[in-house]
């Protein structure tokens, strides 16, 4: 059976994982990482630590970026938050309580976003990649032109995962933009093994015809 794994961002790294437990099952397949990879990921949380990876330097990250697109027009004072609420629980709850005139988001889902960004954020820099037991399938690599960090490989590391081949593909946009991008979703489509499958049968069609 052949598999095709898609991940952006941190689900790069779960796909990753899918892709290793897919293998030991006997399948065989390919993998597309759409702008993320351990070594990336890992690098980009921890250039926006201060100091440290500890769970205050990462609230503090996150609960400061969290205010500035709830509140872009204005400056809240993310310090005294995290002095007058000493767990990430009240913080969380603060930050709602601070947010209950603006009519964006839902209370529900500022909670949840806060608390998915902070256990994945967490995971990023927990998640240490095996580099002996590396998967055997191929992994194409899907870039924005507008980068997020300057000092990494060009394949973001994902030689040092794989015994397979490695390529990179760019599309235009940044992290976020490229989404948008209809080249991104051309490409996916293009790798796809199964609709690969059907434009062969449809070209062979085409010539018996």
């Amino acid at each position: 059976e052949h598999f095709y794994v898609v991940g952006y961002s941190y689900g790069a790294l779960i796909a990753l994982e899918i892709t290793k437990m897919l293998e030991k099952q006997g399948k065989r397949g390919s993998l597309v990482h759409i702008d993320g990879a351990p070594l990336f990921l890992k690098k980009l949380v921890i250039d926006q630590m201060p100091t440290t990876d500890a769970d205050e330097a990462v609230q503090n990250v996150l609960l400061s970026g969290i205010l500035r697109v709830v509140f872009p027009e204005e400056k809240v004072d993310v310090f005294t938050i995290m002095k007058e609420n000493p767990t990430w629980e009240a913080r969380v709850e603060k930050i709602i309580e601070l947010a209950k005139d603006q009519y964006l988001y839902s209370t529900d889902y500022l909670r949840v976003m806060a608390n998915c960004l902070f256990y994945r954020i967490k995971m990023v820099i927990d998640y240490k990649p095996n580099f002996k037991d590396v998967i055997k399938s191929s992994i194409t690599l899907i870039r924005p032109n507008e980068i997020s960090i300057v000092d990494v490989d060009e394949d973001y590391g994902l030689k040092k995962l794989t015994s397979g081949v490695v390529s990179v593909k760019y599309v235009d946009g940044n992290h976020l933009t490229m989404l948008e991008n209809s080249k991104l979703v051309q490409i996916i489509n293009e790798l796809d093994p199964a609709l690969e499958s059907n434009r062969s049968f449809k070209k062979h069609m085409a010539i018996t015809d």
